[in-house]
């Protein structure tokens, strides 16, 4: 199910979503819902209900309890190293469903960043500080991650992966305004474009051999990557 949302997704930023999910689509969604549902998953419920959307279906009810479950969750959880990712996805799906103002303000947990993956999700949280009620705290924490986006975006290194190169370009300031993606940026996301017969999406890598959708969508929804 999260394949069939990053390719409507994808297909939806220039009005081809219907085609992708198609009807068979639908009803498979449709099922997938009533049993997300029943079962209170707020994940399932949440791409069932941004997949019928794009598909031209929308469901009240199930839009109205996603999105519930999710503002709900974010008043729990805030956001902190384990779910920077979740949570940027589900504000990105509740806004889709038309709840954006019901997105409660994240409290976030900083964290040491000790490693490339947390240098990851440091980026992840830092794009989103329109959401975070402390942010301040947050900008002032990741001050030298925030420079080091920066430099990261100007000559990806050989080991770059692509949803780094995502989360880097979305932190607040990491890129210029006046000098834009720079050659070096521009160089390596040519080289990361295409794979088998698709020539519009990217692979996860500079090394792999099939695209990523859920990069391919981060990348365009980002706005590093044209629609």
């Amino acid at each position: 199910m999260t394949s069939l949302y990053f390719a409507a997704a994808i297909a939806d930023s220039t009005g081809g979503a219907v085609d992708v999910v198609g009807a068979a689509g639908v009803e498979r969604v449709r099922g997938y819902a009533d049993s997300a549902r029943r079962e209170d998953h707020c994940d399932e419920m949440l791409f069932a209900a941004a997949i019928l959307h794009m598909a031209g279906e929308p469901v009240t009810e199930l839009d109205r309890r996603a999105a519930s479950c999710a503002t709900e969750r974010f008043r729990n959880d805030g956001v902190h190293r384990l779910n920077t990712e979740e949570v940027d996805l589900s504000v990105q799906i509740v806004e889709r469903l038309g709840y954006s103002e019901e997105i409660p303000a994240l409290t976030a947990e900083v964290f040491e960043v000790g490693d490339r993956l947390d240098r990851y999700r440091a980026w992840q949280m830092l794009a989103l500080l329109p959401y975070i009620e402390n942010k301040l705290e947050v900008q002032d924490f990741y001050r030298s991650e925030t420079t080091e986006a920066g430099e990261f975006l100007n000559d990806p290194d050989g080991r770059a992966l692509f949803s780094e190169v995502v989360a880097a370009y979305r932190v607040p300031g990491s890129v210029s305004e006046v000098n834009g993606v720079s050659d070096g940026l521009s160089d390596w996301l040519g080289s990361a474009r295409g794979c088998g017969d698709s020539g519009a999406h990217y692979r996860a890598s500079l090394e792999a051999d099939s695209c990523a959708l859920r990069d391919s969508w981060a990348g365009l929804v980002s706005g590093l990557i044209p629609r």
